[in-house]
């Protein structure tokens, strides 16, 4: 049975805003509570979750509650679970969730509809039903890693002036899902508010959070403030009707000297990467390249004189192809600010194509012909977007980018964003329930945090696979143990069948990107076979002291001529 006439009305209305209901503010709403900072439902733990029905009005409503579960937001609904509600006027009803409302691991979506008093109100929410890594031993991030061989980082949302207790949600569900480092701009303007007055209270116990956490917090050295324009620049602001965004122009050198090494003496590497600016090469810098390259030279200057243990970044450049982007900041920074950075900081949002071919045919190269081939990268803010019924994408987004990151040499991937910003691109949605991308960040931490890179296999054209070795932090034994992400980017390409070379010993497992393992046949003399779909998925081996490397099944439909590393 479907849910007649709510699926058609929720069609419209959830592609804006999956988690607010059609009945208005007045209407019943239906939620699910549980003690997670955000809706997780743990496996085997139901019980612990609590199905809440609101009556905000003052009216008592009798009739009966309608829900389906699905697992993809573009996916029809089908009633699963009814029953009679009898609430009054401002009451909240609590029920536990039945047995196997859900089995598999992943995201779900709750729909719901009430018919009662002769009304009828639908809405949807969603939970996701998984196991969070949780949060590591704090971390003191070392010269150019975070404790790790590949930084899990989210980056966007939180605000240093926020109250306490939103701050600590934040962090703690960046930190369930396995991040390690959360970048957070600096706001020189709420931290000296004039030249004479410090407020540390909120980045101290910021700092303190993300440590009791297991985190570290990743500085962005950002903004400016309006007190610390010279008058020319005032002046020039004035002229374009700038009076708002003085934050956006450069601050006079000595005023932004002082702010870096007030940073550094007070945090020194507690936190880490400091990154000069944001994306300046588009609109959220109103200098010039010469007057970013100062501010870098500035700032590098005087954190390495507080400790030269301090890492300093260019700003995270926006990207080759943005219709405002400025290529001369790129220029700039790469030649005559080469000597005041020791990483690249790099975003590039959008789908896992575009961001491959700018990265392989446009950054590196740059970097390479800058001389700079061998200063690490860091993608410091970086993801997709999608609205709600294409929102299942953003799960495979997160597995093809970061994976592809880390084995073209960055330190680290920072996803974009944790929630309150950017709608399309929130893990959580405002009201703190999960996007697809949530619970897949989850998996991947948890399969892949704490191991190394070793090689890409060799699936042919259209076809990706990156292999990574070692015990994790979360999940694996040994430097015999491996996991493997693999996937067919082309869509003219069918799921292909291929043979994998391990040692006879291996045990293997197929995870989908949610989690939910299955078996694989022994390998025959040394052989494993996998299957590589669209969809990406892990292959877990244990127990192979030989490198993974692939060959074509000899029952594959359409054998594939390799044509070596992309």
């Amino acid at each position: 049975m479907l849910l007649g006439g709510m699926r058609h009305a929720l069609a419209g209305f959830l592609g804006v805003m999956p988690a607010l209901l059609l009945a208005g503010a007045e209407g019943p709403r239906v939620e699910i509570k549980t003690d997670a900072p955000a809706a997780i439902v743990r496996p085997g733990q139901m019980e612990a979750a609590e199905l809440a029905v609101h009556n905000p009005s003052g009216e008592s409503l009798e009739g009966v509650l309608r829900m389906g579960v699905r697992r993809r937001s573009d996916a029809s609904v089908d009633v699963t679970w009814e029953d009679a509600i009898e609430l009054a006027g401002g009451e909240t009803m609590r029920k536990t969730l039945p047995e196997g409302f859900v089995t598999d691991l992943g995201m779900y979506y709750l729909d719901w509809e009430i018919e009662a008093n002769g009304k009828e109100w639908a809405g949807a929410t969603s939970f996701a039903h998984m196991e969070p890594v949780g949060a590591t031993d704090a971390i003191q991030p070392g010269p150019l890693d975070g404790g790790d061989e590949f930084l899990f980082g989210i980056a966007g949302g939180i605000r240093v002036g926020w109250p306490y207790e939103e701050r600590e949600r934040f962090l703690e569900a960046a930190a369930i899902i396995g991040c390690e480092a959360y970048r957070m701009d600096m706001s020189w303007g709420y931290l000296q508010p004039d030249p004479d007055t410090w407020r540390w209270q909120g980045l101290d116990e910021t700092v303190d959070l993300a440590e009791q956490f297991g985190m570290f917090i990743q500085p962005l050295v950002a903004y400016g403030t309006s007190w610390a324009v010279s008058d020319e620049t005032r002046q020039l602001a004035a002229e374009r009707d700038h009076e708002n965004l003085l934050w956006r122009y450069p601050p006079r050198l000595e005023y932004w000297g002082a702010f870096t090494r007030a940073l550094a003496e007070r945090y020194g590497t507690r936190m880490q990467y400091y990154e000069i600016w944001n994306e300046p090469d588009i609109f959220f810098f109103q200098g010039t390249p010469d007057e970013y390259v100062a501010l870098l030279q500035r700032g590098y200057e005087e954190i390495k004189a507080v400790d030269p243990d301090i890492i300093v970044t260019t700003a995270g450049f926006t990207n080759f192809s943005h219709p405002e982007v400025d290529h001369g900041f790129h220029e700039k920074t790469f030649t005559e600010g080469a000597d005041s950075f020791d990483a690249v900081a790099w975003h590039r949002h959008g789908d896992f194509d575009v961001f491959q071919r700018e990265i392989d045919e446009e950054l590196l190269p740059l970097l390479e012909d800058k001389g700079l081939g061998d200063v690490p990268l860091v993608f410091n803010e970086s993801a997709a977007h999608r609205g709600f019924e294409g929102e299942w994408a953003l799960a495979e987004q997160v597995v093809k980018k970061m994976t592809f990151s880390w084995a073209r040499g960055a330190i680290g991937h920072y996803w974009y964003n944790l929630t309150r910003s950017a709608e399309n691109y929130q893990m959580l949605n405002p009201d703190w329930t999960p996007r697809p991308s949530y619970p897949a960040y989850n998996e991947l931490a948890r399969l892949l945090r704490g191991r190394s890179y070793s090689h890409e296999l060799d699936l042919g054209e259209g076809r990706w696979g990156f292999a990574f070795h070692g015990e994790g932090c979360f999940t694996g034994d040994n430097a015999d143990d491996w996991v493997l992400a693999v996937w067919t980017e082309d869509s003219d390409l069918d799921a292909e069948s291929f043979e994998l070379t391990v040692s006879p010993r291996a045990a293997a497992e197929r995870s989908d990107v949610m989690g939910n393992r299955e078996s694989l046949p022994a390998p025959e003399d040394g052989v494993l076979s996998i299957k590589v779909d669209h969809e990406p998925a892990y292959i877990i081996i244990q127990n192979s002291s030989q490198r993974p490397e692939a060959r074509v099944s000899p029952g594959a439909a359409n054998p594939i001529a390799f044509l070596g590393s992309k």
